[in-house]
């Protein structure tokens, strides 16, 4: 990598940085070093980590990726700034940090309804694990043993028909909540 840079304009290696090559990639297109290119341009690679403008397209986007769950390492690789950088922002920048909160907020709203809709569609599963997180049920079955005269004696299971009666009040209190 002897070669001097004789024909080489600060311009050509400022597209190049803008197209997002590294100090090592732009010395290899020059055959040189990335020494021999800050020598004869100081200052061309800047240090530090990349600004960015707080516009409202850029709070929309931010709001737009965490409402898909995006982590913050996926919202400031779309941004071009590192992981720390965004952190650094969310923190220094309140309108940042409630646009990365009320776009996550309607993330979970959008998967609740999605959730809802499942269930109220027949969906078993769905339907236990909503009994679950929000009126306390579990797959614990408590089992009462009754004596009478010393010999104890197990409930009846309960019945399809019983079954039905208790899922169709679940459907209907969850069709009620929604509905408030």
């Amino acid at each position: 990598m002897a070669r001097k840079l004789t024909g080489i304009s600060k311009e050509q290696i400022l597209k190049l940085i803008d197209a997002g090559l590294s100090e090592k990639q732009i010395a290899g297109v020059f055959d040189c070093s990335t020494r021999l290119i800050r020598k004869k341009f100081p200052g061309i690679f800047k240090r530090g980590p990349k600004k960015i403008q707080i516009t409202p397209e850029i709070l929309r986007q931010i709001e737009s990726l965490a409402s898909i769950m995006c982590t913050d390492e996926e919202i400031s690789s779309v941004l071009g700034i590192s992981r720390d950088t965004y952190i650094e922002y969310k923190k220094a920048h309140s309108e940042i940090s409630d646009s990365t909160e009320k776009g996550k907020a309607k993330g979970r709203m959008s998967v609740r309804r999605k959730q809802h809709q499942v269930a109220m569609n027949g969906n078993a599963t769905m339907l236990i694990w909503l009994g679950k997180q929000y009126l306390g049920q579990d797959d614990k079955q408590q089992v009462d043993v009754t004596a009478h005269h010393g010999i104890a004696y197990l409930p009846q299971p309960e019945t399809p028909k019983e079954f039905a009666e208790k899922s169709k009040a679940f459907l209907d209190y969850l069709k009620q909540t929604m509905e408030e």
